[in-house]
């Protein structure tokens, strides 16, 4: 994400310059409106400008990104090679950090590539052939590459792993592992993490050398800024609801919570029915399954494929509790609790996952009767209160009904008239093509189609309309 004064908390104690930055980095600064560093900052830039290894515990919002985007713009010379390496867990993020990039382009002009991971084709260019300084990749791109044999790393000086917990989330260990192995000589490496669980801690004593470790402060959550309120629904109107407000608000990217995966895995599909565009994130990380039937007629596999590609264009994403990490990588601009949760700790979780959050976002609860009990404690959880909201109509509900008119009588059938007559007139309408030379001799003429002309008779030779030179 990119750091701005309204995204980062700033420090009044220190300036860029006191970092070790040069000049013409403190003057872009000054020209994008970074004027103070933020606390994660002041601690890291000088660490990772003096080469040292780094593990961070940051979420989004606390000006991360500039920690090693800022030395890298600093260390890096154009036209020696790849010499930083910027692994991002999803392709919207590393699209988005060459961005950030390419902003410093007047003061700093680095060639970047992005690769995503696939053979090079037409549409997709190999990564390598425009001999970019800073390589920007998500983890399957980055272990595709390190394992060719056409390029030399020995270049490469920095390996930056950003939002590390989603990647893991997303079952990338093994290829961290990989690309860890496939880079044999000393590198500097930085690791950013919204959690170190011991998971991670285990994954950083295995990429790291004595690392410097940071805990940068949370700032306030995100959801702290969005609207909270509710529906009443009673059990049986909650998926009606649920749809509706889809149908009608159109949401740019919500997400969708549920209590299990099978639940999930269900309302994934009765939306993907009701063509809404949906993907389910479940324990594969796959799109929703479908029925024996589709996998019977072979749409099944294809519509796995479609799934998987055209995530960007999911409307909606319905995941199950505990909510998985990855979600801290998706922009939503709703938050859905279709199911509530037993315990209040698993509804702020929720909230908390979802730290990219957009800051009027809408978080909406699917209250039944049963649940307004929580009510209470939510408001005095989260520090604001919850507004009800008016239900909406279902789209079934809303068609007009249709007037029953007296039937009228049918016409009498006519008589269908024989011989040639019978014919409809017309170029492309003519059943037949006369000949009196044939008929007087009994032999039926062909029909006559569209495709007369280009008919072969058994010779190979095309047909000719009879009498025609």
């Amino acid at each position: 994400m990119s750091d701005t004064p309204e995204d980062t908390q700033t420090s009044t104690d220190s300036d860029f310059a006191a970092l070790g930055l040069e000049p013409d980095l403190i003057s872009a600064l000054e020209r994008l409106k970074l004027d103070a560093p933020t606390a994660i900052q002041c601690q890291m830039i000088p660490a990772v400008l003096d080469g040292k290894d780094c593990l961070a515990r940051a979420s989004t919002g606390t000006g991360k990104t500039n920690t090693y985007l800022l030395p890298i713009l600093q260390t890096v010379k154009p036209g020696e090679g790849i010499q930083a390496m910027v692994v991002q867990p999803t392709r919207a993020l590393a699209l988005q950090f060459q961005r950030n990039l390419q902003r410093f382009a007047p003061e700093k002009p680095l060639r970047t590539a992005v690769a995503l991971g696939g053979r090079p084709s037409r549409d997709v260019p190999d990564p390598l052939s425009e001999s970019p300084d800073v390589l920007i990749a998500i983890p399957r791109g980055a272990g595709a590459l390190t394992r060719r044999k056409d390029h030399d790393w020995s270049g490469l000086r920095l390996l930056v792993i950003d939002e590390l917990d989603a990647i893991l989330d997303e079952r990338g260990t093994e290829q961290i592992k990989q690309l860890n192995a496939a880079l044999t000589h000393e590198y500097q490496t930085i690791l950013l993490s919204g959690s170190l669980d011991e998971p991670i801690r285990e994954l950083a004593a295995e990429l790291l050398r004595d690392p410097l470790e940071i805990d940068a402060p949370a700032g306030p959550p995100r959801y702290a800024s969005a609207s909270q309120s509710y529906f009443a629904v009673d059990p049986d109107e909650k998926f009606d609801a649920l749809l509706s407000f889809c149908k009608q608000e159109q949401p740019k990217l919500a997400i969708v919570f549920t209590n299990t995966a099978e639940q999930a895995r269900e309302v994934a599909n009765r939306l993907e029915r009701a063509r809404v565009s949906c993907r389910w994130i479940g324990e594969r990380g796959g799109p929703p399954r479908r029925d024996s039937q589709e996998q019977r007629d072979g749409r099944g596999g294809r519509d796995q494929h479609r799934g998987r590609s055209d995530r960007a264009r999911s409307n909606v994403i319905v995941v199950d509790d505990p909510a998985p990490r990855r979600i801290s990588t998706i922009p939503a601009s709703h938050l859905l609790h279709y199911e509530m949760p037993a315990e209040i700790d698993t509804y702020l979780h929720r909230l908390e996952q979802s730290s990219r959050l957009r800051r009027q976002g809408q978080v909406i609860a699917f209250v039944e009767p049963t649940e307004e009990s929580l009510l209470a404690e939510i408001e005095q959880r989260v520090g604001k209160p919850l507004d009800k909201r008016e239900p909406l109509d279902h789209p079934q509900r809303n068609r007009p009904e249709r007037r029953s008119e007296p039937s009228k009588p049918r016409p009498a059938a006519r008589a269908k008239p024989t011989g040639r007559a019978a014919s409809p007139t017309g170029r492309l309408n003519k059943l037949l093509i006369p000949n009196e030379e044939l008929e007087a001799r009994g032999v039926r003429p062909p029909p006559r189609t569209l495709g007369c002309r280009f008919r072969t008779n058994r010779r190979g030779k095309p047909l000719r309309r009879p009498g025609a030179k």
